[in-house]
């Protein structure tokens, strides 16, 4: 419970720096389509399009998205490292869309209450997003939850309150579907926080919305 928000409240001070030092890969390709590969609807098993998971240039990846750090799980355990954790015990597996956007989402070991989401664009060197909910309440019925965002988009338009991919709201409210938040907060890629209402973001509708 509130594991997401000491994360969180760590990278607000780091963010900046870590996306000036950021890390260089000369094996690992920028163009991100190769992914999809391993996203489901293909002629893959689950258990073979999970392989994603473990492969170095998907590790690289979310490395060079989310280089800030945190402390929450260790000094040495950056936040690439803790949002892997967030999607260790596997959903559905990889699942595409539009032969271009991947979501990754499972839950935290040992406190499946907590789901975690990776969201790519594949056509967008760089574009990912992480989404995790962080339980409010657990002796609650039902239980309440705060969604926390962290993403790597540069911003648009800092007068527009939302600067999300409308690809990205449609698969998150479809993986979160059950859950029931009463809060959300966007960390955007300078450490800049923004909350938000979940109505915003199609949550806590009666009808999930196709991914």
């Amino acid at each position: 419970m509130h594991r997401l928000s000491s994360i969180f409240l760590i990278i607000v001070m780091s963010a900046a720096a870590a996306n000036a030092q950021g890390h260089a890969s000369t094996t690992c390709p920028k163009d991100l389509s190769w992914m999809l590969d391993y996203a489901a609807p293909n002629k893959k098993s689950n258990d073979d399009n999970e392989k994603l998971l473990n492969l170095p240039c998907f590790k690289d990846a979310i490395r060079k998205a989310f280089p800030a750090k945190q402390s929450m799980l260790g000094n040495d355990f950056p936040l690439s490292k803790a949002i892997l954790n967030y999607v260790a015990v596997y959903g559905e597996g990889p699942q595409s869309f539009d032969n271009r956007y991947i979501t990754i989402q499972g839950c935290y070991p040992h406190q499946c209450p907590s789901v975690g989401m990776i969201w790519i664009d594949t056509k967008r060197p760089g574009a990912l997003i992480f989404a995790g909910s962080d339980e409010i309440n657990p002796l609650k019925s039902p239980e309440d939850f705060h969604l926390w965002m962290v993403t790597t988009l540069p911003d648009l338009n800092q007068r527009q309150p939302l600067d999300l991919p409308e690809p990205f709201i449609r698969s998150l409210a479809a993986v979160f579907a059950t859950e029931h938040f009463v809060s959300a907060t966007v960390v955007h890629r300078d450490g800049r926080m923004e909350n938000l209402m979940p109505e915003t973001l199609h949550l806590n509708t009666s009808t999930p919305v196709a991914k």
